[in-house]
């Protein structure tokens, strides 16, 4: 019987462990500003009561709106469970990857006070005490800059296929980087963050630059949609929907924010 005792206990140990170092390796966590199961933003203040706690408890929390410029897959994304009942109401915090894979379920917090306004915090604050227990301890964050950008471009950079007459007839292609050309007209110039960028028209598509002291900084590409919407593809091969908007700025609509270029003259 203690023999099952200590395997037990070794068990809960080992599973804590690993889910403390698992967490631990991601860089942030997003907190939504409204749930599923309430009827606003922030409803009881359960969004800022969460953000609170995964912040108090080594957690890097933000808000969608507040997230910098970082790689979304190097984060979490919160999600709350909260079910009213008759005696009891209770609550699961949900923690998923970029792609939406479940990666950590707290236990179970309950409350049996009978207002709304209290028993969802009382409840989320006892759910929240099985992920206090695992004492993460996530690092700092990793801002998506453009030197590394520029670094991982070289090789994950999205390839424009030029067929050759030799490989064509093989029913195979040639792969290569998009390359600048002073023949290529400017289509627009853009700013974000004190930053300039350019569009670059190439047949049915646009490649978008960062200006900087030295070069044309490749960012990624612009195609163009039914509709007269579009999909950027950027270096790394990640796909954003976008649109010009009244004024002729481009938005890129990520899953946290949508990112604003404004056109400049």
């Amino acid at each position: 019987m203690k023999k099952i005792a200590v395997l037990a206990m070794f068990f809960v140990i080992t599973l804590t462990v690993t889910a403390q170092k698992q967490l631990s390796d991601y860089s942030f966590v997003v907190i939504p500003e409204k749930y599923d199961f309430v009827s606003e933003a922030d409803k009881y203040q359960l969004n800022s009561l969460t953000k609170f706690l995964f912040n108090k408890h080594g957690f890097n929390a933000y808000f969608p709106n507040e997230l910098p410029d970082v790689r979304r897959c190097d984060g979490l994304w919160a999600q709350v469970d909260g079910r009213p009942g008759i005696i009891w109401t209770r609550v699961t915090i949900i923690l998923n990857d970029c792609n939406g894979n479940e990666i950590h379920r707290s236990e179970e917090g309950r409350s049996k006070i009978k207002a709304y306004s209290k028993t969802y915090t009382a409840a989320l604050r006892d759910a929240f005490k099985s992920i206090e227990e695992l004492g993460v301890q996530q690092g700092e964050l990793e801002l998506f800059t453009t030197e590394k950008l520029n670094t991982e471009s070289n090789v994950e950079t999205p390839a424009v296929v030029v067929p050759t007459s030799s490989k064509k007839e093989q029913g195979e292609a040639e792969i290569e980087k998009p390359k600048l050309s002073e023949k290529v007209p400017v289509f627009g110039r853009y700013s974000n963050n004190g930053s300039m960028f350019i569009l670059k028209a190439e047949g049915q598509k646009f490649l978008f630059y960062e200006l900087n002291s030295e070069e044309e900084l490749f960012k990624g590409t612009l195609h163009k949609l039914l509709d007269n919407n579009f999909e950027f593809i950027d270096a790394s091969g990640n796909k954003f929907p976008a649109r010009f908007d009244t004024e002729g700025s481009l938005i890129l609509e990520t899953s946290f924010q949508a990112i604003r270029f404004t056109k400049e003259g």
